[in-house]
């Protein structure tokens, strides 16, 4: 299984466990996926695959038990621009999830999006890499926030749309989305 492919069911899994958690009946296995996995059947894994799987079973069962998204608690924000839906940021824990209603979908070998955190305490021209992701199918998508830094101060929170793999300074040429935050 190719890296974009792991990404990918890890990123699905993650969103069934959070509609588990959060009570929201699950969409039948898309016809892909389950021809992938069964066109896979077993064979020797690497440990980093191993590692991955395991890794994504423990937050299933922590999505599942309810804690996770509890966890996150913090302050929840709207977004304004092509989303609809929000963000909730845990200053203190340093966590976060993203809620997507209805964003348009992207081919992940063309363009990603990725989410950058502006943090009041940091140069604004250099905000923090909150992780990248893409939107593989319609209705609404859950994706939990990864910030590459420690945010002290999180004051606005921008998507955007950019080259495969994500940039390291975005030069917000396509933004898809905003929320202003008003803090921790």
């Amino acid at each position: 299984m190719n890296p974009q492919d792991a990404e990918r069911d890890a990123m699905e899994m993650a969103e069934a466990a959070a509609m588990l958690a959060e009570g929201i009946p699950l969409e039948p296995m898309p016809a892909e996926l389950q021809e992938r996995v069964l066109r896979s059947g077993p064979r020797r894994r690497s440990g980093w695959v191993l590692f991955g799987a395991a890794a994504a079973a423990i937050l299933v069962m922590a999505l599942a038990a309810g804690f996770w998204p509890r966890a996150v608690g913090g302050t929840t924000v709207a977004w304004s621009g092509e989303a609809r839906g929000e963000v909730v940021w845990n200053g203190a824990e340093q966590k976060g999830l993203m809620r997507f209603v209805g964003m348009k979908r992207n081919d992940p070998r063309s363009s990603v999006y990725q989410l950058w955190i502006f943090d009041g305490e940091r140069d604004e021209r250099y905000p923090v890499d909150g992780g990248v992701f893409s939107i593989e199918r319609e209705g609404e998508v859950t994706v939990p926030i990864v910030a590459k830094l420690p945010v002290r101060r999180a004051v606005l929170f921008a998507v955007t749309v950019e080259a495969p793999g994500g940039v390291v300074v975005s030069k917000r040429e396509q933004i898809v989305a905003t929320a202003k935050y008003g803090g921790d």
